[in-house]
Order: structure tokens, then sequence, then C-alpha cells
């Protein structure tokens, strides 16, 4: 089965796949909906998610919604802490060498 990736505009994290390009089975209350890839038959779904499991929901319900881990924003954020730390470092090392000048 082919299934499509989507994610809400409005939720963010927010994620679905669903079996067809519209995301017509896609709950209203999370859209508007935007496809951002798509799975072919013989391809792995992102993220580890189970093939089974997502083609059952589908099969089931038309959909299947999913959220992207909160520990990936968090990473983001310790990564754009640690650059001020890095910028001041740099500074502290051109204010040295001037002094030695």
């Amino acid at each position: 089965m082919r299934f499509y990736i989507f994610k809400s505009e409005t939720r963010a994290g927010l994620c679905a796949f669903a079996a067809d390009r519209m995301g017509e089975a896609l709950p209203k209350h999370h859209g508007p909906w935007t496809v951002t890839g798509v799975v072919a038959p013989d391809g792995a779904p992102p993220h580890r998610i189970s093939r089974t499991v997502i083609e059952e929901a589908i099969g089931t319900q038309g959909f299947q919604l999913w959220r992207i881990a909160k520990k990936v924003d968090a990473a983001k954020a310790e990564t754009k802490k640690a650059r001020p730390k890095k910028v001041d470092a740099v500074k502290a090392d051109a204010a040295k060498a001037d002094a030695t000048a």
C-alpha cells in the first residue's frame, strides 16, 4: 500500500498517514493538513513506525496520527543555547589577543 505523510498546520508536531493524497479522511479539527511526503509500497515509514500498524489504522479509520518527539526539539534548544557560549569564548580570545598586541 502507498500512503502519504501529512503535517497539521494548527497543531505543532502532529503528523498523519493517509491513503489518499488529499487527506480527505484526516480529522478536520486538526487541519488544515499539508502533504509532506509519500511512502512507496515497498518503502519504510519514517521514525521506525510500524508499517503494519499504519496500514491497519488506514484500513479501519482512514488515517494514522503520530507526533514528533519532544526530545528532538529539546536537542535543538540545547544546540542553540551552546552557540552563544562559543561566541563568547571567541570574543574572549579576541580580547586577549588585542590586549597583548
